[in-house]
């Protein structure tokens, strides 16, 4: 597919096993993140768990923002809340590489104040959320790349797809066929 390495950043609690077995099904070897040296390779930012702990655990392998821009990212869902600014969760300050705001999803006696389950997303395909916070989607963000899924009756950002990067609130890896096209898609693709 390309000559790049693929690693994962080895967040404790995080969906870290979930997202070994889904790229070894892909027939691709993933390893650990050991160091702040990578260049050019293919990071994975799992989710599952608080924001803040996700930053404090960056913060200690010493990687920033120039770090995550000399790689290739794969981040989901809280991997994709802290490439934002500012996440309610915690709070904290994100790395701030996606110019959205995480807010807790609110809720009312129509909504629950947790996005779960399969959800149709502005790409025409489904793909599984399990999140209570979200970046809010709004015309002024409606661009190619960033597309929209809802939360109730509000719009949020489900996935950013750039040349370099690929950032899901969703879970691909629990999404079925289509988690592992979008994946295989975007690895086609990229610079």
């Amino acid at each position: 597919m390309n000559n790049k390495d693929f690693l994962y950043l080895d967040i404790p609690g995080a969906n870290v096993k979930a997202i070994i077995n889904f790229f070894e099904k892909l027939d691709i070897s993933i390893n650990p993140l050991t160091d702040n040296k990578s260049k050019n390779n293919i990071i994975i930012i799992p989710g599952v768990g608080n924001c803040k702990h996700h930053i404090e655990y960056i913060n200690s392998l010493g990687l920033g923002k120039s770090f995550i821009q000399n790689n290739n990212i794969i981040s989901i869902c809280a991997g994709f809340q802290i490439m934002c600014k500012h996440i309610e969760e915690g709070p904290c300050i994100g790395l701030g590489l996606l110019d959205f705001d995480i807010k807790k999803i609110t809720s009312s006696k129509q909504e629950l104040n947790i996005n779960t389950g399969f959800k149709e997303c502005s790409d025409g395909k489904k793909y599984f959320f399990n999140h209570s916070y979200a970046a809010k989607y709004d015309d002024e963000c409606s661009s190619d790349g960033i597309y929209f899924s809802f939360s109730g009756k509000k719009k949020i950002v489900s996935h950013i797809i750039s040349e370099k990067d690929l950032h899901c609130q969703f879970h691909p890896e629990l999404s079925g066929k289509y988690g592992i096209q979008l994946i295989y898609d975007f690895l086609k693709n990229i610079s």
